[in-house]
């Protein structure tokens, strides 16, 4: 993968903890990993902000966590 890539995790995902997500992004260079706290599959629905702001800064090229 060549292109900027942000891993958003979240924290209620019961299958797989956030060293998954850390994996995921460690193995992809240059990739943002950012953990999203209380949130389940639906990180853009159960926290609306957070998402957003993250994904718009990611899309500006700021970091993200």
């Amino acid at each position: 993968i060549r292109l900027p890539v942000l891993v958003l995790w979240c924290d209620g995902n019961s299958g797989l903890g956030p060293d998954a997500g850390e994996r995921v992004a460690s193995i992809i260079p240059g990739a943002q990993f950012m953990l999203m706290p209380e949130t389940g599959w639906w990180a853009h629905w159960e926290k609306p902000e957070l998402f957003n702001t993250a994904v718009t800064r990611f899309i500006k090229g700021e970091r993200v966590a």
